[in-house]
């Protein structure tokens, strides 16, 4: 005679997923020519980025 399985056992319950990061844009490393100083100086052009990939670099 053939038989139900048994219901299964209820799951954990529903979590919503987190809402998205605010979108901040992304650090921009800047190398500049200084005459005065040699090699080039790296200027970060977004210290306040929060910390993820390496930012770009643009020479300029």
């Amino acid at each position: 005679m053939y038989s139900h399985p048994p219901p299964e056992p209820p799951g954990p319950p529903f979590m919503p997923p987190e809402p998205p990061a605010p979108p901040y844009p992304p650090p921009v490393a800047v190398i500049v020519e200084n005459t005065e100083s040699y090699p080039f100086v790296p200027i970060l052009a977004a210290p306040l980025a929060p910390p993820g990939p390496p930012a770009p670099t643009v020479i300029v």
